[in-house]
């Protein structure tokens, strides 16, 4: 299960993931990006689902465009981080 979650991992933090929102001026994005929306485009981006409860935003909240750096954690063992995208819909 280690080398699983080692693989996804790997698969994750070189997957080009891009959550889309809707944004006004200013790159400013109506409502936040939450970790349901950042587990549901590594599914998009990778095949592979990850539960949102292992999915950590570095960021309190994430209300503009632009990128950021998340945490997965797929194993007791296996924990890492990787960056996602905020793109306009």
């Amino acid at each position: 299960m280690i080398e699983e979650a080692n693989a996804l991992l790997t698969k994750i933090q070189g997957a080009d993931i891009k959550v889309g929102a809707k944004a006004g001026e200013g790159d400013k994005i109506f409502g936040s990006v939450n970790s349901i929306q950042v587990a549901e485009a590594i599914k998009a981006a990778t095949g592979s689902e990850v539960d949102r409860k292992k999915v950590g935003l570095k960021e309190s909240t994430v209300k503009k465009l632009g990128t950021y750096t998340a945490t997965v954690r797929l194993h007791k063992e296996v924990e890492g981080e990787f960056e996602f995208e905020v793109v306009a819909e």
